[in-house]
């Protein structure tokens, strides 16, 4: 974020926080030929793209030499003593003491407010701070020029060895962002558990190609902030394309890295505990199928006839059925029966002269009749 914020238009920057300058307070958008890091800040990170994208150097400060690179440092410390009175809440150096006052109770501020103090802390410090130590050479004395930051910028740019390069805020921030490998498939782009499309794939038609083909890895970038959507680089052209969420991955919207993951982990630990639940489940229903079996099996031993051929016992099956099927009709009519009766005992009570005249042009239950038309085709 702090290499993408070099060449942002600071006038721009600083309206989103609602402070108004002119490009002339703070004129530096640009990116330089040599960036000086110190070794933490650049271990282990890509620098190559960088240094290819942009033509750049990367140096790294020694170890254990802040000496070195005392400018930098001593203007953390400016900016923290220009501050640190007009903010509750500041941490100061009794902090772990016993007894002293615990700072973090008094912080009132949000990131926005505490963002926009340090913006107006370094237009201020630019254009007014006085460097009474500064050593001018004989050219600034002859020029006239006031140490201060903003004219000894200017100063410098127009008479000494300053090049400016400007690049599009867009393209150097994708270059800044983390680059993986992702899996074309035929349900979509996949990165991270989220699934993605983007014109290119769809002209080309990437996804019925991996379902006929078999999948294949692409180059993504993505902003770990916002995963609403990821970066596809055509290596022939070199234009970047925006990846967008398909339908199905949509509830990962305006969410970050951190919290997708927490979610995907935490859907993980879900089925996993589910799984175990489901498994003892599958257990009960399979011991319970078994006893069942198991019961019919020595049913069957104590009543089969063993004196009875194979033909005969498969030729008594349907004689078997059509008895089996007879009982459980004349249980279920039972049961129907019954709930009837109970059903019209909590009648109340008419008079019986109007239920006889009804009767006598009432409707024949459809099922009544049906299974006593049944009955007797069975007697």
């Amino acid at each position: 974020m702090a290499l993408a914020n070099t060449v942002t238009d600071k006038q721009k920057f600083c309206a989103k926080y609602g402070i108004d300058i002119s490009k002339e307070d703070w004129p530096c958008e640009h990116l330089p030929d040599v960036l000086l890091a110190d070794r933490g800040e650049f271990e282990g990170y890509n620098v190559n793209r960088l240094i290819e994208a942009f033509n750049m150097e990367v140096e790294n400060a020694a170890p254990y030499r802040a000496d070195w690179k005392g400018i930098v440092e001593k203007h953390f410390d400016l900016i923290q003593k220009k501050v640190k009175p007009f903010l509750p809440g500041y941490v100061d150096t009794d902090f772990q003491e016993r007894g002293a006052r615990d700072y973090r109770l008094d912080a009132v501020l949000t990131l926005e407010e505490f963002t926009k103090i340090i913006l107006k802390q370094i237009v201020y410090y630019n254009k007014k701070h006085y460097l009474k130590d500064y050593i001018r050479e004989q050219d600034m004395i002859n020029d006239e020029v006031v140490p201060r930051p903003l004219d000894l910028w200017n100063w410098g740019i127009k008479n000494r060895s300053g090049k400016l390069r400007y690049h599009p805020e867009e393209l150097v921030s994708f270059h800044l962002l983390p680059r993986e490998q992702a899996t074309v498939t035929e349900k979509g782009i996949k990165l991270k558990g989220m699934y993605y499309s983007c014109e290119t794939a769809m002209k080309e038609r990437w996804f019925e190609t991996s379902r006929q083909k078999g999948s294949w890895k692409t180059p993504l970038s993505y902003d770990p902030r916002n995963m609403n959507y990821v970066f596809f680089i055509d290596q022939d052209t070199k234009q970047i394309e925006k990846c967008h969420l398909l339908p199905g991955s949509e509830r990962y919207q305006n969410t970050s890295l951190d919290e997708i993951i927490y979610l995907q982990e935490a859907e993980k630990k879900m089925f996993y505990e589910n799984q175990h639940e489901q498994l003892q489940k599958d257990i009960d229903y399979i011991t319970e199928i078994e006893k069942i079996v198991e019961e019919a099996v020595k049913r069957k031993k104590k009543t089969m006839d063993n004196s009875l051929s194979k033909l005969e016992r498969v030729s008594s099956i349907q004689e078997y059925r059509k008895q089996e099927k007879d009982h459980f009709r004349k249980e279920e009519f039972l049961k129907d029966s019954t709930n009837t009766s109970r059903h019209k005992n909590e009648v109340i009570p008419i008079n019986m002269k109007e239920l006889e005249n009804e009767e006598q042009y009432a409707r024949t239950n459809i099922r009544d009749f049906l299974k006593k038309r049944k009955e007797k085709k069975d007697e």
